[in-house]
């Protein structure tokens, strides 16, 4: 018997054969040999036990039957659950370290600890214990790669968009191999297990972050290993600390809820997103190894008919296979009805051998029952759900881990994982690489709707790419699907680093190419994810109330600020174009811009006259008229190198510029261009606070560290990207640590792209 439960990565599939093979070899499988009529005819005896134990441990709780763990006799690490609507700190501790037990870890919602089994019982009684169960584990679900040039991702490279300034998380349970990879410049990892961040087999959560590593190359890292949901839990607290702004998850927990978006996981990802990050998470695989009907037993003995008089759900696997099936019902998130889950093996004279089963006795626990068995033998096996005769007829769904496993009575419809179904969290289904211009979806991809109605996925990414880390194999499966978007969200908040979450989940739908029913579905969601050329956004602050351009329809339009003294001028641009583009000048309408012979840059030149140019603020837009009312395809344009030159300008290098590439310049109250730099620290000398001002002549990457006479760094005052413009940053005089800095000479460093400069400070206690 097993009964814990663990979250589900997207395996890489070993082989591919076209969709009509794969049929036809299934149908001719199961027609050789019918599944119909399959009569289970024994009872289960049920234990009993502790109703606030969960019913796997029951035997530990007995005394003398504790198993030594870890080399301590009679030990045993479990969750401690806290009642419903409680934080974990309600949980007494000091009464559980009088029980000899001891707190391993801990999140907002969990308790893990290990105590001697001959305390289970004891402890179940604690105040503020409203269940003892087993830990959640996780287990797998499954270069310039083929995913990111079919999202149209290195075309924003050119115009240097990749990555830059932006934070992005990979929470997953294996990252072997990730030390030796090619990776990001800049990444940090945090280990929740305890075991080693590059410990294990697993290569899945290394594979993740090459992907996005691939689509925004410059992006900074942070990856979390975790071992169960309390470490999920505390890897995003931890994430929201770190302000990171997106996270890439392509894990399922199916043992925490039935698709309706609640439950723990789904909070956890709510949580995230309310506190400002993208979750983009994989749909899951079990399109077709999903069961989703209502309890039905014609007979009356107990064992649930899956179709007519059929007791059984059959399916192939072949000797070796990772057979891991979960049960749950719609009693959640606790129930007292009890239900049993059961595999069984057909032999070779059609009897049924039973090979697995999972029976907790459900009295306070979460209605799940779950398997993992290594098939022994090739052949035909059977899922079987019995039901206890108190137990009330519930909505029974069950999952398979592995997609190759086709269940004989699948639906594909409501197969959408955990907590991809959550309000917060980004689905995103799979297209293979090679079908990508098809836009023909994964036969495994879950589908939508939620349990309660909503649409999901949202949208579709590719899979089957090369990766470092499965090679010579492709990596198949959502899981390769997903960290092609969040790599997607990393490069829109590098060109447009002013954008909330919302903002960038918008960016992304409307980044999307409408594919199979039209509209909006439960297949693929919004669409193929194909991004649009990305220019750097200029500085939403400064003098001019700069209006940032829309990214999200390529764009519609593009808005520039520039100062202007009441006298004529020179406006000129460059753009690269397949439809008209209006000009507007202050709102009203200049002219227009006929399309780039060969999609090739123009530059174009206008003389603006006194009457057209206002003194001092004014706006020049270009407008994409192709873009305006786009529903499916978009026109791609492109445009850089905007400047006005007052035709009284003394000297031609102060025209005023505003590059939607590089960034833009930003302009004193005289119009003369800023140069990047660092101000006079005030006051000086200081004793409780000195304020460091600096300028930004372009937007990017800025690193402000305090360092003492010895070089050795005290404190980073400022890292990641920053608008162009005037900023000033505070010191306390207090180290990394939170200690205090002695009295003396300090240098504040500034890195701004590839210029450094200093300035003294001088600390006096």
């Amino acid at each position: 018997m097993r009964s814990a439960l663990i979250p589900i990565l997207c395996l890489p599939r070993l082989f591919l054969l076209p969709k009509s093979v794969i049929a036809a070899l299934c149908l001719g499988v199961l027609s050789s040999a019918s599944l119909w009529g399959r009569d289970i005819n024994f009872t289960p005896d049920k234990p009993d036990g502790p109703a606030k134990i969960q019913s796997a441990l029951w035997e530990l709780a007995t005394p003398g039957a504790g198993k030594r763990v870890g080399g301590l006799q009679d030990t045993v690490v479990v969750i401690l659950v806290p009642h419903l609507g409680q934080a974990s700190a309600s949980i007494d501790t000091a009464s559980l370290a009088a029980l000899g037990g001891r707190v391993l870890a801990q999140s907002k919602s969990l308790m893990r600890v290990s105590v001697p089994a001959s305390s289970l019982v004891a402890v179940s009684e604690l105040p503020g214990v409203r269940f003892v169960r087993r830990p959640y584990r996780p287990h797998a679900q499954q270069t310039w790669s083929e995913g990111g040039r079919l999202i149209n991702a290195y075309d924003s490279y050119f115009e240097g968009v990749r990555g830059q300034g932006v934070k992005v998380a990979v929470i997953d349970s294996g990252f072997k191999g990730m030390e030796e990879v090619d990776g990001p410049p800049r990444w940090w990892y945090y280990d929740y297990t305890g075991e080693g961040i590059y410990v294990g087999d697993s290569v899945h959560g290394t594979a993740c972050a090459e992907i996005i590593h691939d689509v925004a190359p410059e992006a900074e890292f942070y990856i979390y290993k975790v071992g169960d949901l309390l470490d999920l839990e505390n890897a995003t607290e931890r994430a929201v600390r770190d302000s990171i702004d997106v996270i890439s998850h392509s894990m399922s927990w199916l043992g925490t809820g039935i698709g309706d978006g609640k439950g723990t996981a789904c909070d956890i990802v709510n949580d995230a997103a309310d506190n400002g990050i993208l979750w983009v998470n994989s749909a899951g695989n079990s399109a077709k190894s999903h069961y989703y009907q209502p309890w039905s037993d014609s007979d009356d003995d107990g064992w649930h008919n899956f179709a007519g008089e059929d007791e059984t759900l059959g399916f192939e696997a072949e000797k070796g296979t990772e057979i891991s099936v979960y049960l749950t019902w719609n009693d959640w998130p606790e129930t007292r009805d009890d239900y049993d889950l059961y595999l069984y093996f057909s032999n070779s004279s059609g009897d049924l051998e039973r090979v697995a089963e999972s029976t907790n006795v459900q009295r306070r626990d979460s209605p799940v029952e779950w398997i993992e068995y290594e098939a022994e033998r090739s052949g035909e096996y059977h899922v079987v759900v019995y039901k206890s005769e108190e137990a009330r007829s519930r909505r029974l769904k069950i999952w398979s881990l592995n997609r190759n496993l086709d269940f004989e009575y699948s639906s594909p419809e409501r197969s959408i994982g955990i907590p991809a179904d959550a309000v917060g969290a980004m689905s995103v289904g799979a297209v293979d690489h090679i079908f990508y211009g098809l836009g023909w979806i994964e036969d495994y991809s879950s589908r939508g709707p939620t349990l309660d109605g909503r649409i999901k996925p949202d949208l579709v990414a590719p899979t089957g790419v090369s990766t470092v880390s499965y090679a010579p194999d492709s990596y198949h499966g959502t899981s390769a699907a997903a960290p092609h978007v969040a790599g997607a969200a990393a490069l829109i908040k590098s060109a447009y680093p002013s954008y909330s979450r919302t903002q960038l989940w918008d960016a992304l739908v409307d980044a999307t190419v409408d594919i199979g029913a039209l509209g909006r579905d439960n297949d693929s969601g919004y669409g193929k994810l194909v991004l649009p050329v990305l220019l750097k956004q200029l500085p939403s602050t400064g003098l001019f109330g700069y209006s940032p351009p829309a990214v999200t329809e390529n764009p519609k339009s593009v808005k520039f600020g520039f100062e202007g003294n009441g006298n004529p001028g020179l406006m000129g641009w460059e753009l690269k174009n397949n439809a008209e583009v209006d000009i507007l000048i202050n709102g009203k309408h200049y002219g227009w811009a006929s399309e780039s012979d060969d999609y090739d840059w123009q530059t174009w030149f206008t003389l603006l006259s006194e009457e057209e140019i206002n003194s001092g603020q004014n706006v020049i837009e270009f407008r994409n008229q192709a873009n305006q009312n786009r529903t499916v395809s978009f026109s791609y344009w492109e445009l850089k190198d905007v400047f006005f030159v007052p035709l009284n300008a003394r000297e031609l290098r102060k025209y005023i510029s505003a590059k939607a590439i590089a960034g833009a310049k930003f302009l004193g109250p005289s119009g003369a261009i800023v140069e990047s730099g660092l101000g006079d620290p005030f006051p000086s000398p200081f004793n409780a606070e000195v304020t460091i001002p600096f300028a930004l002549a372009e937007g990017g990457p800025v690193r402000l560290a305090v360092y003492n006479l010895l070089g050795q760094q005290v404190r980073v005052l400022a890292d990641g990207w920053l608008v162009a413009g005037a900023h000033r940053v505070h010191w306390d005089g207090h180290t990394t640590a939170g200690a205090e800095a002695a009295s003396g000479v300090y240098w504040a460093v500034l890195q701004a792209g590839e210029a450094v400069q200093t300035a003294k400070l001088a600390l006096i206690r």
